[in-house]
């Protein structure tokens, strides 16, 4: 799947929460995960990130609070610092060892988006798990 995903975040916590995109870990308690752009919930996500993959070109929220990704490839992670707009970054999510995770802050409602990457018209472009 190469179209991004908009996600509204309400972490009702009175702490942080590092949350794992489109993995297996549980989402925490006191935080709900809203999908904004798709007919799909969060779960349907999960489980396309699973059979097909995401894959994105960067991370952007609007919560200026935010400001390291860690972006998981093959289990381990690169941590990136940034305000509001990660880009040029490759991200690929396969609900596996590939996903990124961000710190929500307390108390607080936050839009992140993984940024679409699309294929160039004059390069094939292939996404495989």
């Amino acid at each position: 799947m190469i179209n991004g995903f908009l996600i509204d975040i309400d972490n009702e916590n009175n702490e942080d929460v590092t949350l794992s995109f489109f993995t297996n870990e549980k989402i925490p308690n006191g935080v709900k995960l809203t999908v904004k752009n798709s007919d799909f919930d969060y779960n349907s996500l999960l489980l396309m990130a699973i059979n097909t993959g995401f894959i994105g070109n960067g991370i952007s929220t609007d919560d200026n609070r935010i400001f390291q990704a860690a972006i998981y490839k093959n289990g381990t992670p690169i941590f990136y610092e940034f305000s509001k707009v990660l880009n040029d970054t490759e991200i690929m999510i396969d609900g596996l060892s590939n996903y990124f995770t961000l710190t929500i802050p307390p108390s607080s409602k936050t839009l992140v988006q993984l940024v679409p990457c699309f294929p160039s018209p004059t390069v094939g472009f292939i996404l495989t798990n």
